[in-house]
């Protein structure tokens, strides 16, 4: 092999025989070139981590970020110090023997790597930290009480004392604040969830069989798809009720806050055109020029806390306290922990998510104030609407929009007419609740509204407070509460008793159709006839219902005879002593017999038909005994309703017959043929061959 050749060309070995001629330049280039292919793909897959990494720190709760931040940090700042000569992939990674170290000192931190996992070498090294620490608190008498039923308030009277605080601010913020307490405290809220309401996450519906039936029970219903514990979208609801005192009553502040917002203050009502106009508007808004902008965490929590302390009260919770008390006022209300579990949302699942409503109605009963036994749902102040005049005075462009949404001018949206269908039902709740509540604060800003001087209010005031002066609670309600288990001992037996009428009413109801066939004909009157005999005769000729002379048999003691009406009957006296025949009389009643008896046309199935032909109804006579008759036995106007039933019968017998199969079973797949069809005997008898199709 020449020199030139050997420069210019390398042999490389393919399997056993095949050998590959390759340029030494090419293979060079080539090498490099998968080499910095690889280099590629890696940096590559390296950078889509670290952006994944980053998205889910950016897109992390922000609790869970105000939690951990702060940790990692400790911990990176104890590794500069610790491991200043190492790298830096190396000084931050975290091992067993490192972490366990830091822990002697710091506190518990980590980050993922290939590294042994360390829980082994620390776990004991926790739980003897853990039992350091409770005897720490026990030597230094910290405070027992923390994160008891004490820690915060546990009484309704509690719960108006700060409400009243803050209403009593005569300012929207304020009732801002109101309003947050309020519903932490009845949908068992945590602070985040509270502040990041927003108006697409507000409905209502109405609760039935809650109280009279001519009151309506509307719950405010909170949609919630983001929190501490949801950060992937999930569907979750909370929900309260009106409650029986007006002063706490969630419903009644947030009226008051929508009414300051809207006509006091005179801020834009949302504009429903399109989503993207409304759908980030806050409920708990900071900032009047920019609705969209969420109240923060500091705000909430000083305005908390200056309640707390101008109420006298404490706890170790400021934000979070409405949460944990009313989930402890639910359990001293005897609530099951299931129907607190749903409320607080500790236990959501795909079915409260996607098929129930996740409503927990015992706990929002025992919230509100009406015990858990479902029916104690009453308000007097309830009783009487405000006429719809004055209710469109209140927020009326709400009725704009709805009709705009009806008239499909604006993008559909079910979240947009659920919140408008809550507004409207909050301008009949805050008028029936502003006649109470402005006796307790006169001076506030809401109620020097021109609303409250208008004539058509003065009188819907007038007649409500005069109705409460005479309002007496309902009987069954009174008894409800009063003693439970008698009011429900009471209404099984009602129950019971309904139940028997309604069997009565059904059996007089049969019993009416039965007389209706008999007097049209559609039935036979049954004549009971007793013939004594003693010279062993024991036949009587009678007349059946179809004419036609036939032999009953008898014991010697009676016989039965079917007389239908228009027919000749032949009455015989016999001696009793001898058996002769001591006189013969007969009683004209009519000679013809056609119009004796017709198909009923109250039967619409193949079942009925066939039961009508073979047994009768109604303990009529059957239609298979009078075809036997030579003379036509139905009215001549009946004539093609009877072959169009003949068609229908002799179409099963054949059936039957051809596939070697009871006519019990040609009836029902003739039935669920019909039924398949959806259509009426008279068609199938009209068009026979679409009965059966084989």
């Amino acid at each position: 092999m020449s020199s030139s050749s050997s420069n210019s060309n390398e042999n490389l070995l393919i399997g056993d025989n095949d050998m590959l001629q390759v340029d030494g330049s090419t293979a060079v280039a080539s090498n490099e070139q998968d080499s910095s292919s690889d280099e590629d793909t890696f940096y590559q897959e390296t950078k889509a981590v670290d952006e994944t990494n980053e998205d889910y720190d950016r897109t992390a709760p922000v609790n869970t970020t105000r939690a951990y931040g702060p940790k990692i940090k400790e911990f990176k700042l104890w590794c500069d110090k610790k491991y200043s000569s190492l790298p830096t992939e190396q000084k931050y990674t975290v091992t067993g023997p490192k972490l366990h170290l830091f822990l002697k000192k710091e506190q518990v931190s980590s980050r993922i790597n290939s590294n042994e996992h360390p829980r082994a070498a620390c776990h004991k090294l926790i739980k003897a930290c853990q039992r350091r620490e409770e005897l720490t608190k026990r030597a230094n008498f910290e405070d027992r009480g923390v994160n008891t039923v004490l820690d915060g308030y546990s009484t309704s009277e509690e719960i108006s004392r700060i409400v009243n605080y803050y209403i009593n601010k005569h300012n929207l913020s304020n009732l801002r604040n109101g309003l947050a307490f309020l519903l932490s405290h009845f949908c068992l809220l945590r602070g985040e969830s509270a502040r990041g309401a927003e108006f697409p996450d507000l409905q209502t519906i109405n609760l039935e069989g809650e109280g009279p039936s001519q009151q309506a029970c509307p719950a405010l219903i909170l949609v919630m798809k983001n929190g501490k514990t949801n950060k992937n979208g999930r569907l979750e609801v909370s929900a309260c009720m009106r409650n029986v005192d007006y002063k706490i009553c969630p419903f009644m502040m947030l009226g008051l806050y929508f009414f300051q917002m809207y006509h006091v203050e005179c801020r834009s009502f949302p504009d429903f055109t399109t989503s993207r106009n409304w759908y980030h508007t806050k409920l708990l808004q900071s900032d009047p020029h920019d609705p969209t902008k969420q109240w923060s965490y500091a705000s909430h929590y000083a305005a908390m806390e200056s309640a707390l302390k101008a109420c006298n009260m404490s706890s170790t919770k400021k934000t979070h306290m409405a949460r944990g008390a009313g989930a402890r006022m639910c359990d001293l209300g005897g609530v099951e922990d299931a129907s607190i579990r749903r409320l607080g949302r500790w236990n959501s699942d795909s079915m409260n998510g996607a098929y129930v409503t996740g409503l927990p109605r015992e706990a929002m009963r025992s919230l509100a104030g009406f015990g858990k036994v479902k029916g104690n749902f009453y308000l007097p102040r309830a009783n009487l609407d405000p006429c719809v005049e004055l209710q469109k005075k209140v927020f009326p462009l709400v009725d704009e929009w709805l009709d705009k949404l009806d008239a499909n001018a604006i993008e559909y949206n079910v979240a947009a007419r659920g919140f408008l269908i809550l507004m409207k039902q909050l301008r009949i709740t805050f008028l029936q609740d502003s006649v109470l509540i402005m006796k307790d604060f006169p001076a506030h800003p809401v109620f020097k509204h021109e609303l409250f001087s208008d004539p058509l209010f003065v009188t819907f005031k007038s007649n409500l407070e005069e109705l409460l002066l005479s309002d007496s609670t309902p009987q069954e309600i009174t008894l409800l509460r009063v003693m439970p288990a008698l009011a429900k001992e009471l209404d099984t037996r009602f129950n019971a008793q309904d139940a028997s009428l309604r069997l009565l009413l059904q059996q007089n109801q049969e019993f009416q159709s039965k007389l209706e066939d008999i007097s049209t004909g559609r039935a036979p009157v049954p004549v009971r006839v007793t013939v004594d005999f003693s010279d062993g005769n024991r036949t009587v000729t009678g007349v059946t219902s179809n004419g036609l002379a036939s032999e009953i048999q008898s014991d010697s003691q009676a016989g039965l005879l079917s007389i239908p009406p228009q027919t000749t009957i032949d009455t015989m006296m016999f001696n009793a002593s001898d058996g002769q025949q001591a006189s013969t009389s007969s009683v004209p009643v009519a000679t013809s017999t056609q119009g004796v008896h017709r198909w009923s046309e109250g039967v619409h199935t193949i079942h009925g038909l066939w039961r009508e032909y073979t047994v009768g109804l109604g303990g009529g006579l059957l239609i298979e005994e009078l075809n036997k008759s030579r003379k036509p036995w139905y009215p001549k106007s009946h004539k093609t309703f009877h072959y169009r039933r003949m068609r229908i019968i002799k179409a099963i017998k054949n059936y039957a017959e051809e596939h070697s199969i009871t006519t019990d079973t040609a009836v029902q797949i003739a039935e669920r043929r019909r039924l398949a069809l959806q259509t009426s005997l008279d068609s199938i008898g009209e068009n026979i061959s679409k009965l059966y199709i084989d």
